[in-house]
């Protein structure tokens, strides 16, 4: 049985990806002087959107980093609780070689959040219908930030492409469904509560570690307890970890090489064998259709099909090569120890996040 989510007491971005906003930024704020940054906080938590407020026409999330819920007063032995990836960050160098954040990609080459830039203690999401009205949104909030112990860093601006990525295929096809959330998706698809928010159980059963404190420490009573048994107050429960990422692609680049490997022998361009390669490593067609199902041709009528598995049609990838990127993201039932079983398709549940990217940038014409 799935646990009733507290939808009025999770950020609405968990639950949704603001499909209807079509306009978006992001604005890194420092805390410079935390008393008065606290009062403007607190003034802020009731414009936040949940997972229970309607699509309207804008929405506000926030998020913080380490540092920044350092800054805010939390007690050092709370703080411990935390997950070390979320208290030592991304920039370290373990966590860097892990990445693959290294030479060109090293944290010492990001415009912000790397080594010698300025800190980030938070981050200010606004969405909203039109560019008009986010304009309107961010000037509301950036000409109070001064006088309330607030420095923006910088804004990250966001460009719509119409549900298609920079590279121009359809994006967002395949995301996982929270149980317990509004939507519904196919068991395969559908995930465990605890794998994407604190406090529920995850996927192997059990509660990831987060903050809770002593019920003393909560007098009023405003936390939830602890679910796991221990009679705590559940700091943590509702919230989640963001990984927040500047990506740039080399949309150019990775034409050029479809390009190049599928000339004819005269040395001219074979455009529908280009398209065919380029789906071949993407493991779907620019419409979104999946190579399992039209490995041959694109159709636009598969193009959000996404009910499907590889093991009993195509374990060798003749289909979907093994490679491609939709097959390495989400592997369905294809991994071990048993693949073509629920349980592979449990191991892979292990391992799913989901995606609240938007673009930036103009269009690429490659």
């Amino acid at each position: 049985m799935a646990d009733t989510l507290d939808l009025q007491d999770i950020q609405g971005l968990i639950i949704r990806g603001y499909g209807n906003l079509k306009a978006a930024c992001y604005i890194l704020l420092e805390i410079s002087t935390p008393p008065p940054a606290k009062i403007w906080l607190s003034a802020l938590a009731d414009t936040i959107a949940t997972g229970q407020t309607g699509q309207g026409e804008k929405a506000l999330n926030v998020a913080f980093t380490y540092a920044g819920i350092k800054k805010l007063g939390l007690e050092p032995k709370i703080l411990a609780m935390f997950s070390n990836e979320f208290i030592n960050g991304m920039a370290i160098p373990h966590r860097s070689l892990l990445l693959g954040d290294v030479e060109e990609s090293s944290p010492e080459q990001w415009m912000w959040g790397g080594s010698g830039t300025r800190p980030i203690d938070m981050v200010l999401m606004l969405f909203a219908v039109d560019d008009r009205e986010l304009s309107d949104v961010y000037n509301t909030y950036a000409k109070t930030f001064t006088a309330n112990g607030l420095t923006e860093v910088l804004k990250l601006d966001t460009v719509d492409l119409g549900n298609k990525e920079h590279f121009g295929f359809h994006d967002g096809v395949s995301q996982p469904v929270m149980e317990g959330s509004p939507q519904t998706e196919t068991p395969m698809n559908t995930i465990k509560a605890g794998e994407f928010l604190l406090g529920y159980p995850n996927e192997y059963g059990l509660y990831t570690d987060r903050p809770t404190i002593k019920p003393a420490m909560d007098p009023k009573s405003l936390l939830p307890r602890d679910s796991s048994g221990s009679g705590n107050a559940d700091l943590g429960r509702n919230g989640s970890y963001l990984v927040f990422r500047q990506l740039r692609q080399d949309v150019r680049g990775f034409w050029q090489f479809s390009d190049e490997a599928t000339k004819n022998p005269d040395g001219s361009s074979n455009p529908s064998a280009r398209i065919k390669l380029a789906s071949q490593m993407v493991g779907r067609w620019p419409s979104g259709a999946p190579l399992l199902k039209t490995p041959q041709q694109d159709d636009q009528q598969l193009a959000d099909a996404n009910d499907f598995a590889y093991y009993q049609s195509d374990p060798c990838g003749f289909n979907c090569p093994i490679g491609a990127h939709v097959r390495r993201a989400n592997p369905r039932d294809s991994l071990d120890p048993q693949p073509g079983s629920e349980q592979s398709i449990a191991v892979g549940k292990r391992h799913r996040i989901l995606r609240r990217g938007r673009e930036y940038g103009p269009p690429v014409d490659p």
